[in-house]
């Protein structure tokens, strides 16, 4: 019995990138193309490709080993114009030929050595076309080949994935493809994503030391870094910071654990409970309104010994408005250290406009007046929230009375 058929190029070119390599120890004709059922189908054993033939009959059947449907595509890989291939088979021989009739060197002899029959592919095509909400891993490798293929059924084809279970094959629609009811399914990277143990890495600017958060599960992890991303991008230290250090926290990532299950069980941090607990506390109206906007987070709020939980703009000024009694006014003060790495040393100032006015000065005066350490001397000036008691800051002032205006680090003058 002979069969005679026509196959779209593109078709066939998509089913290769989906077919697995040729093994000589797999005798389950995976390294092949197969003509099935009325469709086209390849498959590697966790990826499968399938699309419908107009005018091939369900009865025909039959495989091209994929060295020989490569071979031909490949002569016509720089041709233009062409749409389909004709493919004749003859089922008794197992021999056929893949070809563009009428065309220069566009043609493949094939022969089946083994068996023509390939697997029961429709059997594991998802029942249920209801999108899984959980989180599946599937392989970077095979996202590449559904782009690739993508890109060969249409100029401006897309594929929708939609899983279906951490352990169940996840549906594939090209949409705005020049091809109809074609489809595909693939398996996540593992039957549970969580068999693997996941963290979130968190390295420093320089990547020379990397902290390492242990996580439940790989949902967990991936949560836990963009959480974390978009608490440090708030950090108002950074909003200016166009440094590599600063390009979307990229530095903290969701990794693989590869120490031990002990190690990991011992130093299990990212839980469902972590997400509760806020990672910013402000005694600060604004700023805690401000962080929830950006963030989307949870913040705690804190005045004097009390503080809530908050996630909304709402709870966040009911407590505020509600313990208003409690605010006490800042007291302010500015950090000139001796050195550059010696310790803090505060000086009152009346307010913080007068803090701010200062810090600008001096540090404009450190970078003018050390060229070598001027740098580092001006990072050490800052203004700071006065911790000592008001007693203290109010007679600093009356020994110093306005000490802010004769400070400087230049000489010979005389402010």
């Amino acid at each position: 019995m002979e069969y005679k058929i026509l196959v779209p190029l593109a078709l066939l070119r998509a089913a290769l990138i989906a077919s697995k390599d040729e093994d000589e120890f797999d005798f389950r004709n995976l390294d092949a193309i197969a003509i099935n059922k009325g469709h086209i189908v390849a498959t590697d054993g966790c990826f499968l490709f399938y699309a419908k033939l107009g005018n091939v009959e369900n009865e025909i059947s039959f495989i091209i080993p994929k060295a020989y449907a490569q071979s031909f595509v490949s002569k016509t890989e720089y041709c233009s114009g062409l749409i389909n291939c004709q493919i004749s088979y003859d089922k008794d021989k197992q021999t056929g030929l893949i070809e563009i009739p009428n065309h220069h060197n566009a043609y493949e002899g094939f022969k089946v050595f083994l068996s023509d029959s390939f697997i029961e592919w429709q059997k594991v095509l998802p029942e249920a076309d209801s999108e899984y909400q959980g989180f599946v891993c599937f392989g970077g490798d095979y996202i590449k080949k559904l782009e690739e293929i993508s890109g060969i059924l249409g100029s401006i084809c897309r594929h929708n994935l939609k899983p279906t279970g951490i352990d169940k094959a996840a549906i594939i629609n090209f949409t705005f493809s020049d091809f109809e009811n074609v489809n595909a399914v693939l398996m996540p990277r593992s039957e549970n994503p969580d068999s693997e143990l996941f963290c979130v890495a968190i390295s420093d600017s320089h990547e020379d030391e990397v902290t390492l958060l242990a996580a439940a599960s790989a949902e967990f992890a991936f949560k836990a870094a963009q959480r974390l991303r978009k608490d440090f991008i708030f950090n108002p230290r950074f909003n200016k910071d166009h440094s590599p250090f600063n390009d979307g926290a990229s530095w903290i990532y969701p990794a693989v654990w590869n120490s031990s299950k002990q190690a990991h069980a011992d130093q299990l941090e990212i839980t469902e409970e972590w997400f509760a607990k806020p990672l910013k506390r402000y005694d600060d109206l604004k700023l805690a309104i401000k962080y929830i906007q950006a963030t989307n987070d949870c913040v705690e709020c804190y005045i004097g010994d009390k503080s809530i939980v908050a996630s909304t703009v709402e709870q966040v000024t009911k407590f505020f408005n509600e313990n208003k009694a409690l605010i006490k006014t800042k007291l302010w003060s500015v950090n000139i250290p001796e050195e550059p790495d010696s310790a803090s040393i505060l000086h009152p100032v009346p307010s913080q406009k007068i803090g701010k006015q200062l810090v600008h000065r001096l540090k404009q005066e450190a970078l003018q007046q050390f060229p070598t350490v001027g740098k580092s001397i001006a990072e050490a000036v800052a203004l700071e929230v006065w911790e000592g008691t008001e007693a203290e800051h109010a007679e600093y002032l009356k020994t110093n009375p306005n000490w802010w205006l004769h400070t400087t680090f230049l000489e010979n003058i005389n402010a």
